[in-house]
C-alpha cells in the first residue's frame, strides 16, 4: 500500500473540500472528554510535578494540539502509530505552527509510557523556566494588627468627616454668595399714610397701602433717627448714623481694643 507521499508524488495534491471548523472542535471536545491511555498518563505525570501549566486540545491558527504550555509558545504532539504515513500532512501543520512563532516538540507514545520521567524532564527543562520568570511572585505582607486596623479606620472616618464638613461649607457659601448677590432693600416711608414697607429702589417703590409712588421716600434704618431723605435718594443710614457707626467701629478696632488689651481698662484710665 502506498504512502501518501508516494500518491502526491505520482498524482499530485487532490482537492478536497475545507475542513469543517464545527467538525474539529466537536472532534476536540470528544478527545478532552475521553483522551487516550497516553495522554492521561502524561497529564498525570505533569499534574505530579506541579510546576507546569498546561492545556490539552488548545486551538492555534485552526489547528488543535494536544499539549500547550501558556507564555512559552511551546507544543508537545503525541504521536502513536496511526500517525504512519502522516509525514507529510504533520510537516506541513509543524510548519505552519512554527511560521505563527510556535515551538513544536514529538514524542512517541511507547516513548512516553516507557520513559515517562525522560519525557517530563525535558518538558521541565523546555517549560520551567520560561514559566517560572512569567510566573508572578507573591508579596508576603505582614499581618496588621487589630491596633493598627483600629487606627486606619478612625483616620478613615476622619478624613470622611472632614470631607463633608468641606462639603457643607461650600454649600452653605454658595448659598450666602446667591444672598449676597440679590438687590439690597431699603426702608421706605409713604408721606401720604405714613406707611412703612421694606424694598428695593429700582424700579422705584409704590405704596400698597394708597398706591403712591411719588410721595414714597426712603427712610434711615436706624429706629431712633428716622431722617427722610429728599428726593429720590436711597441709602441706609443717613450721613450722621453713618459717621457714628464709623466712629465706634474705628474706636473698637483702635483705641478701646488697645486698651483692652494693655489693662488700662482695669485702672479707669
Amino acid at each position: 500500500m502506498s504512502t501518501e507521499l508516494e500518491q502526491i508524488a505520482e498524482h499530485g495534491r487532490a482537492q478536497v473540500e475545507p475542513y469543517p471548523h464545527e467538525q474539529k472542535v466537536a472532534q476536540a471536545a470528544e478527545r478532552l472528554r475521553k483522551p487516550s491511555e497516553t495522554e492521561r498518563h502524561l497529564e498525570e505525570a505533569l499534574h505530579a510535578t506541579g510546576r507546569l501549566q498546561f492545556q490539552r486540545e488548545y486551538e492555534i491558527v485552526g489547528y488543535f494540539v494536544d499539549f500547550y504550555f501558556p507564555g512559552t509558545r511551546i507544543v508537545v504532539e503525541l504521536d502513536s502509530s496511526h500517525h504512519e504515513g502522516r509525514e507529510v500532512h504533520d510537516a506541513r501543520r509543524d510548519e505552519i505552527l512554527k511560521a505563527n512563532g510556535y515551538e513544536v516538540h514529538r514524542f512517541m507514545y511507547s516513548e512516553v509510557m516507557n520513559e515517562t520521567n525522560k519525557v517530563v524532564q525535558e518538558l521541565l527543562r523546555l517549560v520551567g523556566p520560561v514559566q517560572k520568570s512569567r510566573r508572578r511572585k507573591k508579596r508576603n505582607l505582614p499581618k496588621k494588627s487589630q491596633h493598627e486596623i483600629r487606627s486606619e479606620t478612625r483616620n478613615a472616618e476622619r478624613l470622611q468627616k472632614e470631607a463633608d464638613q468641606d462639603r457643607e461649607y461650600a454649600e452653605k457659601r454658595k448659598r450666602q454668595a446667591a444672598v449676597s448677590r440679590t438687590k439690597p432693600k431699603y426702608r421706605f416711608r409713604c408721606q401720604g399714610c405714613s406707611h412703612e414697607f421694606w424694598a428695593i429702589s429700582k424700579p422705584w417703590p409704590c405704596c400698597n397701602a394708597c398706591n403712591a409712588n411719588r410721595l414714597v421716600r426712603c427712610v434711615c434704618s436706624e429706629e431712633q433717627c428716622n431722617e427722610v431723605f429728599k428726593k429720590r435718594r436711597v441709602a441706609t443710614r443717613c450721613p450722621a448714623c453713618a459717621r457714628r457707626e464709623k466712629d465706634v467701629r474705628n474706636s473698637l478696632r483702635g483705641g478701646l481694643a488697645e486698651d483692652w488689651k494693655r489693662g488700662k481698662h482695669s485702672r479707669g484710665t
